[in-house]
Protein backbone atom coordinates (compact mmCIF):
# COMPACT_ATOMS: atom_id res chain seq x y z
CA UNK A 1 0.00 0.00 0.00
CA UNK A 2 1.49 3.73 -0.72
CA UNK A 3 2.62 5.30 2.07
CA UNK A 4 0.60 8.66 2.93
CA UNK A 5 3.73 10.27 4.39
CA UNK A 6 5.41 13.16 3.37
CA UNK A 7 9.22 13.15 2.84
CA UNK A 8 10.85 14.38 6.13
CA UNK A 9 12.92 17.24 4.28
CA UNK A 10 9.53 18.75 2.84
CA UNK A 11 6.09 19.92 4.10
CA UNK A 12 3.09 17.54 3.26
CA UNK A 13 1.09 18.43 0.05
CA UNK A 14 -2.55 19.21 0.14
CA UNK A 15 -3.07 15.89 -0.93
CA UNK A 16 -1.02 14.58 2.14
CA UNK A 17 -2.18 16.66 4.71
CA UNK A 18 -3.37 14.74 7.44
CA UNK A 19 -2.80 12.07 10.15
CA UNK A 20 0.40 11.85 8.82
CA UNK A 21 1.43 15.08 7.73
CA UNK A 22 3.77 17.19 9.25
CA UNK A 23 2.04 20.44 11.24
CA UNK A 24 2.98 23.96 9.91
CA UNK A 25 3.04 25.00 13.89
CA UNK A 26 2.77 27.83 15.12
CA UNK A 27 6.05 29.08 14.16
CA UNK A 28 8.40 29.02 10.78
CA UNK A 29 11.01 26.76 13.02
CA UNK A 30 8.24 24.49 13.90
CA UNK A 31 6.90 24.35 10.49
CA UNK A 32 10.40 22.89 9.01
CA UNK A 33 12.01 21.43 11.69
CA UNK A 34 8.91 19.24 13.26
CA UNK A 35 9.45 15.76 12.86
CA UNK A 36 7.49 12.25 13.97
CA UNK A 37 4.35 11.23 14.61
CA UNK A 38 1.36 13.61 15.92
CA UNK A 39 -1.43 13.00 18.72
CA UNK A 40 -4.19 10.31 16.63
CA UNK A 41 -7.27 12.99 17.23
CA UNK A 42 -10.64 12.27 15.72
CA UNK A 43 -9.90 14.99 13.15
CA UNK A 44 -6.63 13.86 11.87
CA UNK A 45 -7.93 10.18 12.27
CA UNK A 46 -10.62 11.62 9.85
CA UNK A 47 -7.90 12.83 7.10
CA UNK A 48 -6.08 9.53 7.47
CA UNK A 49 -9.61 7.82 6.52
CA UNK A 50 -10.02 10.36 3.41
CA UNK A 51 -6.52 9.16 2.31
CA UNK A 52 -7.78 5.21 2.64
CA UNK A 53 -10.99 5.67 1.62
CA UNK A 54 -10.88 8.20 -1.58
CA UNK A 55 -13.80 7.75 -3.26
CA UNK A 56 -15.98 8.31 0.06
CA UNK A 57 -17.30 11.96 -1.36
CA UNK A 58 -18.65 12.78 1.90
CA UNK A 59 -16.15 11.77 4.15
CA UNK A 60 -13.44 13.57 1.84
CA UNK A 61 -15.43 17.05 2.35
CA UNK A 62 -16.75 16.72 5.69
CA UNK A 63 -15.23 19.39 8.62
CA UNK A 64 -13.19 20.51 5.26
CA UNK A 65 -15.73 22.35 2.68
CA UNK A 66 -17.44 25.10 3.26
CA UNK A 67 -21.05 25.51 3.50
CA UNK A 68 -22.36 28.29 1.71
CA UNK A 69 -22.11 31.73 4.42
CA UNK A 70 -20.44 34.18 4.83
CA UNK A 71 -17.27 31.82 5.87
CA UNK A 72 -15.92 29.06 8.55
CA UNK A 73 -16.90 30.28 12.08
CA UNK A 74 -14.81 29.60 15.08
CA UNK A 75 -16.75 29.76 18.54
CA UNK A 76 -15.55 28.83 22.12
CA UNK A 77 -15.98 29.06 25.64
CA UNK A 78 -14.30 31.83 27.80
CA UNK A 79 -11.94 30.89 30.12
CA UNK A 80 -11.10 32.61 33.71
CA UNK A 81 -7.55 34.30 32.82
CA UNK A 82 -8.17 34.13 29.36
CA UNK A 83 -8.25 32.20 26.37
CA UNK A 84 -10.86 29.55 25.31
CA UNK A 85 -12.09 26.12 25.79
CA UNK A 86 -14.14 23.76 23.26
CA UNK A 87 -13.56 25.88 20.40
CA UNK A 88 -15.58 24.49 17.79
CA UNK A 89 -16.30 25.29 13.98
CA UNK A 90 -19.26 25.94 12.23
CA UNK A 91 -20.10 26.45 8.59
CA UNK A 92 -18.34 22.94 7.33
CA UNK A 93 -19.73 20.16 5.96
CA UNK A 94 -21.18 17.02 8.38
CA UNK A 95 -20.88 14.17 6.37
CA UNK A 96 -23.15 12.24 8.77
CA UNK A 97 -21.29 8.87 8.01
CA UNK A 98 -20.24 5.98 10.63
CA UNK A 99 -16.83 5.41 9.04
CA UNK A 100 -16.09 9.18 9.80
CA UNK A 101 -14.32 9.37 13.57
CA UNK A 102 -15.38 12.69 13.51
CA UNK A 103 -19.44 12.42 13.15
CA UNK A 104 -19.50 8.78 13.76
CA UNK A 105 -19.01 9.24 17.48
CA UNK A 106 -21.77 11.67 17.77
CA UNK A 107 -23.89 10.03 15.29
CA UNK A 108 -23.27 7.02 17.75
CA UNK A 109 -24.49 8.76 20.83
CA UNK A 110 -28.02 10.00 19.75
CA UNK A 111 -28.68 6.55 18.54
CA UNK A 112 -27.70 5.19 21.79
CA UNK A 113 -30.08 7.63 23.64
CA UNK A 114 -32.74 6.42 20.75
CA UNK A 115 -32.65 3.16 21.47
CA UNK A 116 -32.77 3.69 25.75
CA UNK A 117 -35.46 5.88 24.92
CA UNK A 118 -37.39 3.29 23.23
CA UNK A 119 -36.24 0.55 25.98
CA UNK A 120 -38.13 2.80 28.70
CA UNK A 121 -40.91 3.13 26.02
CA UNK A 122 -41.14 -1.20 25.77
CA UNK A 123 -41.27 -1.57 29.25
CA UNK A 124 -44.22 0.65 29.75
CA UNK A 125 -46.08 -0.91 27.44
CA UNK A 126 -45.18 -4.78 28.59
CA UNK A 127 -43.06 -5.64 26.25
CA UNK A 128 -39.44 -7.96 26.82
CA UNK A 129 -36.22 -6.75 24.61
CA UNK A 130 -34.54 -9.92 23.41
CA UNK A 131 -30.74 -9.72 22.37
CA UNK A 132 -30.31 -11.67 19.48
CA UNK A 133 -26.89 -12.24 17.66
CA UNK A 134 -26.81 -13.96 14.15
CA UNK A 135 -23.48 -15.64 13.10
CA UNK A 136 -21.99 -17.34 10.07
CA UNK A 137 -19.08 -19.31 10.02
CA UNK A 138 -15.85 -17.25 7.62
CA UNK A 139 -12.63 -18.37 7.12
CA UNK A 140 -9.31 -16.48 6.30
CA UNK A 141 -8.93 -14.86 2.69
CA UNK A 142 -12.80 -14.31 2.21
CA UNK A 143 -13.53 -10.49 0.96
CA UNK A 144 -15.71 -9.14 3.03
CA UNK A 145 -18.43 -7.24 0.56
CA UNK A 146 -19.47 -10.49 -0.75
CA UNK A 147 -19.82 -12.42 2.87
CA UNK A 148 -22.16 -8.91 3.79
CA UNK A 149 -24.76 -9.11 1.03
CA UNK A 150 -24.76 -13.18 1.57
CA UNK A 151 -25.75 -12.27 5.04
CA UNK A 152 -28.11 -9.40 4.42
CA UNK A 153 -29.51 -11.48 2.15
CA UNK A 154 -30.06 -14.66 4.80
CA UNK A 155 -31.50 -11.93 7.36
CA UNK A 156 -34.20 -10.91 4.33
CA UNK A 157 -34.68 -14.53 3.84
CA UNK A 158 -35.23 -15.12 7.78
CA UNK A 159 -37.84 -12.17 8.15
CA UNK A 160 -39.88 -13.83 5.09
CA UNK A 161 -39.57 -17.36 6.13
CA UNK A 162 -43.24 -18.67 7.42
CA UNK A 163 -41.78 -19.28 10.92
CA UNK A 164 -40.87 -15.69 11.60
CA UNK A 165 -44.18 -14.34 10.10
CA UNK A 166 -46.25 -16.53 12.49
CA UNK A 167 -44.38 -14.95 15.20
CA UNK A 168 -44.41 -11.36 13.64
CA UNK A 169 -47.73 -10.66 15.61
CA UNK A 170 -45.52 -10.93 18.90
CA UNK A 171 -42.99 -8.60 18.17
CA UNK A 172 -43.56 -4.89 18.67
CA UNK A 173 -40.41 -4.22 16.74
CA UNK A 174 -36.92 -5.09 15.75
CA UNK A 175 -33.83 -2.77 16.21
CA UNK A 176 -30.61 -4.17 13.83
CA UNK A 177 -27.09 -3.47 13.87
CA UNK A 178 -24.71 -4.85 11.48
CA UNK A 179 -21.44 -5.50 13.31
CA UNK A 180 -18.10 -6.60 11.26
CA UNK A 181 -14.62 -7.51 13.12
CA UNK A 182 -11.64 -9.13 11.87
CA UNK A 183 -9.43 -11.57 13.50
CA UNK A 184 -7.10 -14.83 12.94
CA UNK A 185 -9.56 -16.50 11.14
CA UNK A 186 -10.37 -13.18 8.84
CA UNK A 187 -13.30 -11.12 8.45
CA UNK A 188 -15.93 -11.49 11.01
CA UNK A 189 -19.70 -9.66 9.98
CA UNK A 190 -22.45 -10.40 12.24
CA UNK A 191 -25.85 -9.14 13.02
CA UNK A 192 -27.57 -8.15 16.57
CA UNK A 193 -30.64 -7.80 17.16
CA UNK A 194 -33.68 -6.23 19.13
CA UNK A 195 -36.66 -7.73 19.22
CA UNK A 196 -39.42 -6.53 21.03
CA UNK A 197 -41.15 -9.30 22.09
CA UNK A 198 -45.25 -9.06 23.53
CA UNK A 199 -45.35 -11.79 26.10
CA UNK A 200 -46.30 -12.26 29.61
CA UNK A 201 -42.91 -12.80 30.73
CA UNK A 202 -38.91 -12.67 29.79
CA UNK A 203 -39.02 -16.86 30.10
CA UNK A 204 -42.01 -17.11 27.77
CA UNK A 205 -40.77 -14.27 24.66
CA UNK A 206 -37.12 -16.44 25.37
CA UNK A 207 -38.97 -19.51 24.31
CA UNK A 208 -40.79 -17.23 21.34
CA UNK A 209 -37.42 -16.64 19.35
CA UNK A 210 -35.63 -19.60 20.32
CA UNK A 211 -38.07 -21.22 18.12
CA UNK A 212 -36.72 -19.09 15.26
CA UNK A 213 -33.40 -20.90 15.08
CA UNK A 214 -34.02 -23.52 12.25
CA UNK A 215 -35.11 -20.79 10.33
CA UNK A 216 -32.14 -18.51 10.26
CA UNK A 217 -29.80 -21.81 9.81
CA UNK A 218 -32.17 -22.79 6.83
CA UNK A 219 -31.68 -18.88 5.34
CA UNK A 220 -27.72 -18.76 6.25
CA UNK A 221 -27.90 -22.06 3.90
CA UNK A 222 -30.07 -20.98 1.11
CA UNK A 223 -26.98 -18.31 0.85
CA UNK A 224 -23.99 -20.62 0.69
CA UNK A 225 -23.72 -20.12 4.64
CA UNK A 226 -23.50 -22.01 7.47
CA UNK A 227 -25.41 -21.34 10.62
CA UNK A 228 -24.98 -23.79 13.27
CA UNK A 229 -25.54 -23.63 16.21
CA UNK A 230 -23.50 -21.37 17.68
CA UNK A 231 -24.66 -18.55 14.51
CA UNK A 232 -27.69 -18.03 16.88
CA UNK A 233 -27.98 -16.63 20.37
CA UNK A 234 -30.41 -15.21 22.45
CA UNK A 235 -30.75 -13.78 25.67
CA UNK A 236 -32.43 -11.04 27.94
CA UNK A 237 -32.09 -7.37 26.65
CA UNK A 238 -32.57 -5.60 29.32
CA UNK A 239 -28.79 -3.92 29.29
CA UNK A 240 -29.47 -3.63 24.94
CA UNK A 241 -28.39 0.13 24.96
CA UNK A 242 -25.30 -0.08 25.81
CA UNK A 243 -24.20 -1.95 23.11
CA UNK A 244 -25.53 0.53 20.66
CA UNK A 245 -21.90 2.61 20.73
CA UNK A 246 -20.11 -0.68 20.24
CA UNK A 247 -22.03 -1.42 17.46
CA UNK A 248 -22.00 1.76 15.51
CA UNK A 249 -18.04 1.06 16.32
CA UNK A 250 -16.54 4.46 15.65
CA UNK A 251 -16.25 5.58 19.41
CA UNK A 252 -13.37 3.07 18.87
CA UNK A 253 -11.00 5.89 17.15
CA UNK A 254 -10.27 7.86 20.46
CA UNK A 255 -9.13 4.12 21.98
CA UNK A 256 -5.42 3.25 21.93
CA UNK A 257 -5.72 -0.45 19.83
CA UNK A 258 -6.41 -3.24 22.64
CA UNK A 259 -3.15 -5.30 22.87
CA UNK A 260 -5.24 -8.62 21.99
CA UNK A 261 -7.13 -6.48 18.91
CA UNK A 262 -5.69 -9.22 16.29
CA UNK A 263 -6.31 -12.32 17.94
CA UNK A 264 -9.62 -11.75 19.65
CA UNK A 265 -10.66 -9.88 16.69
CA UNK A 266 -10.54 -6.30 15.55
CA UNK A 267 -12.78 -3.53 15.16
CA UNK A 268 -12.91 -1.13 12.61
CA UNK A 269 -11.85 1.12 14.93
CA UNK A 270 -8.85 -0.53 16.21
CA UNK A 271 -7.85 -0.92 12.77
CA UNK A 272 -7.64 2.81 11.47
CA UNK A 273 -5.89 3.70 14.26
CA UNK A 274 -3.16 1.12 13.97
CA UNK A 275 -3.06 2.18 10.78
CA UNK A 276 -1.86 5.82 12.01
CA UNK A 277 0.45 3.90 13.75
CA UNK A 278 1.83 2.56 10.36
CA UNK A 279 0.66 -0.74 10.42
CA UNK A 280 -0.39 -1.10 6.81
CA UNK A 281 -1.86 -4.30 6.91
CA UNK A 282 -4.31 -2.56 9.50
CA UNK A 283 -4.71 0.39 6.39
CA UNK A 284 -5.48 -2.29 3.95
CA UNK A 285 -8.42 -4.07 5.97
CA UNK A 286 -9.29 -0.49 7.27
CA UNK A 287 -10.00 0.52 3.45
CA UNK A 288 -11.87 -3.19 2.34
CA UNK A 289 -14.36 -2.19 5.30
CA UNK A 290 -14.81 1.11 4.33
CA UNK A 291 -15.27 0.31 0.10
CA UNK A 292 -17.71 -3.00 1.62
CA UNK A 293 -19.95 -0.29 3.90
CA UNK A 294 -20.47 2.97 1.86
CA UNK A 295 -24.04 3.53 1.83
CA UNK A 296 -25.22 0.47 4.36
CA UNK A 297 -26.18 1.37 8.00
CA UNK A 298 -24.89 0.29 10.71
CA UNK A 299 -28.01 0.43 12.76
CA UNK A 300 -31.65 0.21 11.45
CA UNK A 301 -35.24 0.99 13.43
CA UNK A 302 -37.98 -1.31 12.44
CA UNK A 303 -40.58 0.84 10.44
CA UNK A 304 -43.00 3.09 12.54
CA UNK A 305 -40.90 1.76 15.74
CA UNK A 306 -39.29 5.32 16.53
CA UNK A 307 -43.12 6.87 15.75
CA UNK A 308 -44.86 4.46 18.41
CA UNK A 309 -42.27 5.36 21.23
CA UNK A 310 -42.66 8.91 20.60
CA UNK A 311 -39.51 10.03 18.86
CA UNK A 312 -38.73 12.37 16.33
CA UNK A 313 -36.62 11.27 13.42
CA UNK A 314 -33.30 12.08 12.88
CA UNK A 315 -31.32 12.21 9.74
CA UNK A 316 -27.81 10.70 10.55
CA UNK A 317 -26.40 13.98 9.01
CA UNK A 318 -28.36 15.98 12.04
CA UNK A 319 -27.61 13.57 14.28
CA UNK A 320 -23.70 14.13 13.64
CA UNK A 321 -23.54 17.88 14.17
CA UNK A 322 -22.13 19.00 16.67
CA UNK A 323 -24.61 20.69 19.26
CA UNK A 324 -23.40 24.42 19.91
CA UNK A 325 -22.78 25.10 23.37
CA UNK A 326 -24.68 27.76 25.02
CA UNK A 327 -22.12 29.66 26.61
CA UNK A 328 -20.01 29.82 23.49
CA UNK A 329 -18.95 32.90 21.77
CA UNK A 330 -17.77 34.34 18.11
CA UNK A 331 -14.32 33.82 18.32
CA UNK A 332 -13.81 34.74 14.33
CA UNK A 333 -15.28 34.50 10.70
CA UNK A 334 -12.84 33.02 8.54
CA UNK A 335 -14.22 34.03 5.15
CA UNK A 336 -13.71 31.78 2.61
CA UNK A 337 -10.96 32.94 0.39
CA UNK A 338 -8.71 32.67 3.41
CA UNK A 339 -9.84 29.36 4.63
CA UNK A 340 -9.15 27.85 0.90
CA UNK A 341 -5.86 29.29 0.96
CA UNK A 342 -4.81 28.01 4.54
CA UNK A 343 -6.27 24.44 2.96
CA UNK A 344 -3.94 24.91 0.34
CA UNK A 345 -1.20 26.06 2.56
CA UNK A 346 -1.17 22.63 4.63
CA UNK A 347 -4.08 23.65 7.49
CA UNK A 348 -3.93 21.60 10.57
CA UNK A 349 -7.53 21.78 12.30
CA UNK A 350 -6.31 21.11 15.52
CA UNK A 351 -3.60 23.49 15.40
CA UNK A 352 -5.85 25.99 14.55
CA UNK A 353 -7.82 25.10 17.27
CA UNK A 354 -4.90 25.16 19.42
CA UNK A 355 -4.15 28.61 18.61
CA UNK A 356 -7.73 29.54 19.43
CA UNK A 357 -7.89 27.76 22.48
CA UNK A 358 -4.48 30.38 23.55
CA UNK A 359 -4.91 33.39 22.11
CA UNK A 360 -8.53 33.45 20.62
CA UNK A 361 -8.31 35.60 17.39
CA UNK A 362 -5.23 36.89 17.99
CA UNK A 363 -4.42 33.37 17.83
CA UNK A 364 -6.41 32.75 14.71
CA UNK A 365 -4.63 34.89 12.59
CA UNK A 366 -1.18 34.37 13.80
CA UNK A 367 -1.14 30.80 12.87
CA UNK A 368 -2.91 31.64 9.38
CA UNK A 369 -0.17 34.13 8.55
CA UNK A 370 2.39 31.44 9.81
CA UNK A 371 0.91 29.06 6.92
CA UNK A 372 1.17 31.82 4.27
CA UNK A 373 5.08 32.50 5.28
CA UNK A 374 5.97 29.59 5.35
CA UNK A 375 4.33 28.29 2.18
CA UNK A 376 5.51 31.13 0.97
CA UNK A 377 9.40 30.25 2.53
CA UNK A 378 9.29 26.33 1.94
CA UNK A 379 6.64 25.77 -0.96
CA UNK A 380 4.34 22.85 -1.13
CA UNK A 381 4.74 20.65 -4.02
Amino acid sequence: MRESVAPKDRAATPREEGAHAPSLGKTLRDFVGQKGGRKPTRYRLQRLAVELAPNHRGLAACGWKRLPGPGVAVRGMPKDGGGFERVAFGGLVACGSHLCPTCGPRLAETRRDEVEAILVWAKAQGFHPVMLTLTTANKKGDALAPMLDRQRLALRAWKNDRRYRDRKGDVEGVISAFETTHGGNGWHPHIHLILLVKAPTMGRALRLVAGLRAAWVAAAKGQGLHAGRAGFKAHAGDRAAEYVAKWDLSHEVAMSVAKEGREKGQTPGQMLMAAYHGDAEAAALWAEYARAMKGKSVLRFSPGLKERAGLLEVSDEDAAAAPEEPRSVLIEVISGDIWEEAKAHGLDRDDLRSAAKQDGRDGIRAYLAVLREAAAFHPLE
